[in-house]
């Protein structure tokens, strides 16, 4: 029996900027920034005034056409990206190539996340934030994992922009988990949420120090609050806080 669609996939249809074209025979990915639902997407987040104190989004095309293809190139031979085939500034759209595998799925099994949870962090050790981490901008193909969205990632070794990134991976898991399973066990959840913590620190105290205190900041409990549905935004809150 297929599980029911959840507002998180409805929305990353919606939202979708990308076309898969077929060029020789080749498969690529054809990305509009121009295309209206993605300019949607950036509207939205640009006008809620509780991310735009966190993380420096944009809602220019062109520039979320700069900020993925320098985030592609620069990254390509370092953590598994698609390669820019061509881009294309007059008409703000980008090729590049496509990657055959799955979208990385929410379960119930706590291994799942270790390497998106890695791939996070390694992207934060190469000096660069994502903004937009949501678990649909992640492809498992053979045994890597590729981000395939990385239009809003900036230079940066700021602990606040690596605090969101892990959140936003964090609140993005959570809806498609209790979307699936509507009354999943607390102490389940609490556990899935805590492996994907300690493999994304892989024993980095100091780091999750620092990241503690970013997120008992008030902005956080507002956001979790927003976004994730009780008793699970007291529980997610409780866990980064430390508490």
């Amino acid at each position: 029996m297929e599980k029911r669609r959840g507002l998180l996939d409805i929305l990353d249809e919606l939202f979708s900027q990308t076309q898969v074209i077929m060029v020789n025979g080749i498969k690529y990915a054809l990305k509009k920034y121009d295309r209206t639902p993605g300019l949607l997407k950036w509207f939205i987040i640009k006008s809620a005034s509780l991310p735009i104190t966190i993380y420096p989004f944009t809602f220019v095309p062109r520039e979320r056409l700069e900020r993925e293809s320098v985030f592609l190139r620069e990254l390509a031979d370092k953590i598994p990206v698609p390669r820019p085939v061509l881009i294309d500034w007059g008409e703000i759209r980008l090729i590049r190539e496509f990657i055959e595998g799955k979208k990385f799925v929410p379960g119930l099994d706590e291994r799942d996340y270790r390497d998106v949870a890695w791939a996070i962090r390694s992207i934060h050790d190469y000096g660069y934030a994502l903004g937009d981490t949501k678990f649909q901008n992640f492809i498992i193909s053979g045994k890597k994992v590729y981000i395939i969205d990385a239009e809003q990632a900036v230079k940066s070794r700021s602990k606040t922009h690596y605090a969101w990134d892990l959140f936003i991976f964090l609140v993005t898991t959570t809806i498609k988990l209790i979307t699936d399973n509507p009354f999943l066990d607390i102490y389940v959840y609490t556990d899935i949420m805590q492996s994907i913590i300690d493999y994304y620190l892989t024993g980095d105290d100091e780091l999750w120090e620092e990241m503690k205190k970013i997120y008992n900041r008030k902005i956080f409990g507002g956001l979790a609050g927003v976004l994730v549905p009780l008793p699970y935004n007291f529980r997610l809150l409780k866990i980064l806080r430390g508490r």
